[in-house]
């Protein structure tokens, strides 16, 4: 996991996860209350936030137990991630456990036992089959999904981006650099609309 995580989401919500600090803002009162709640909460895993209010919170309570909170979750979503009761599916490792969410229900969550996704940018579904053809599986180390089928995918063996003219500065950093650009990113984390932040390593 990156060392600082952002991630933007619908009616100016946001929320920054670090080594030191959690900032959020706008969040659903339910979340928010568990991320301020110490007798909740022991150890933050991730948040991802989307369109729509969706909001996915993964953490550990002090009690030893892994907790997936969420709102709004796509329809499709749900089968993969939880149970027929509304707990935790128990194919799913919550610590390792992560989704990205983008416009036009796009999604795709994963963990380190498999992944689930639903109505991705055509040329991101097909970097996926290509790294299950190559590689016999699909393990993303990052991946954010933009507007109008723009998307940032990698994985321990490559990377793969598509910024088109919506993100200019990003098309012409991994044009300068194709070899080793991706490589160097820690995280990335498009908004709702054009709003994005990049961390790199130096």
């Amino acid at each position: 996991m990156a060392n600082a995580t952002f991630s933007f989401g619908s009616e100016d919500s946001l929320f920054q996860l670090t080594p030191t600090v959690n900032v959020f803002c706008n969040l659903a009162p339910d979340i928010t209350a568990a991320l301020h709640d110490p007798v909740r909460l022991q150890k933050l895993h991730t948040v991802a936030l989307g369109n729509n209010e969706t909001c996915f919170v993964t953490f550990d309570q002090p009690n030893g137990v892994c907790v997936v909170a969420h709102i709004a979750l796509p329809e499709t979503l749900e089968p993969w991630l939880l149970s027929a009761d509304g707990g935790n599916s128990p194919e799913r490792d919550i610590p390792s456990l992560r989704a990205v969410f983008g416009p036009d229900g796009a999604w795709c969550a994963w963990d380190k036992n498999g992944y689930s996704k639903g109505n991705l940018p055509r040329e991101l579904d097909a970097c996926i089959q290509e790294e299950l053809k190559t590689h016999g599986s699909f393990q993303p180390l990052i991946m954010a999904i933009g507007h109008e089928g723009t998307y940032f995918l990698k994985t321990k063996h490559q990377f793969y981006w598509h910024f088109g003219s919506h993100y200019p500065e990003l098309s012409d950093y991994f044009e300068k650099d194709e070899k080793s650009g991706g490589k160097k990113v820690d995280s990335i984390q498009v908004g709702p609309t054009t709003n994005l932040v990049i961390l790199v390593s130096s």
